[in-house]
């Protein structure tokens, strides 16, 4: 969040500012989460723009307060629903390729390659559940006799032993992973613990430069 003129990294302070919800914050105002709430503030405190946001659960929760109410813009969502943009909606931009692009685009190059029975292993959350039925239209478009199953796993989840099991039981000659980098770092590790080699289609969330 920012004030008008300052730098994009400056915190800013608002002590004993009343929240939209009701009570008052007392800490800076930088994207953190205090006391299990997020900071929201419209226009009328100052604040012109949300840049940068993280989570599709969360700026979902958002929307309704900040983009319609206050009439706040958002720009640059981590993350995005599709009935967010359709139809436009005035003052939301985003500018990650939304998670059922995604997941349809893997999912149909999983089937192009020749793979006709694909899993999606996916974080249970509304938002990801959604994104992965993109899949199975995407594969079926491509070869109508592949099968596409789901494996949601929990968030977070420590171990991934009984995961790997299960795929290894099913056999999948393809798995559409869509989680979290953290998450798959650990979904994959244990993928080779195992000796399971199913390649592994993966989204834009995991890609990193480690």
């Amino acid at each position: 969040y920012f004030r008008e003129g300052e730098s994009a990294v400056s915190p800013v302070f608002v002590p004993n500012t009343p929240r939209p919800f009701g009570g008052t914050w007392g800490a800076p105002l930088d994207g953190s989460i205090y006391r299990g709430q997020w900071f929201v503030f419209g226009s009328g405190d100052g604040i012109f723009a949300l840049i940068n946001s993280m989570g599709t659960a969360q700026v979902g929760a958002l929307i309704p307060y900040l983009v319609d109410q206050e009439k706040t813009p958002i720009f640059g969502t981590y993350g995005g629903a599709v009935e967010w943009f359709n139809p436009p909606k005035p003052g939301l931009y985003g500018l990650q390729v939304l998670y059922e692009d995604l997941a349809g685009a893997l999912g149909r190059w999983s089937a192009k390659e020749g793979h006709k029975n694909i899993m999606a292993v996916h974080i249970e959350g509304a938002s990801f559940t959604k994104a992965a039925k993109a899949v199975e239209p995407m594969v079926k478009g491509v070869s109508g006799q592949s099968t596409v199953d789901f494996l949601p796993v929990k968030l977070p989840t420590q171990d991934y032993s009984p995961i790997i099991l299960q795929i290894a039981q099913k056999r999948p000659d393809a798995i559409v992973a869509m989680l979290i980098e953290s998450e798959f770092i650990t979904f994959m590790r244990e993928l080779r613990n195992q000796g399971v080699k199913t390649p592994v289609y993966a989204w834009g969330p995991v890609v990193t430069l480690r």
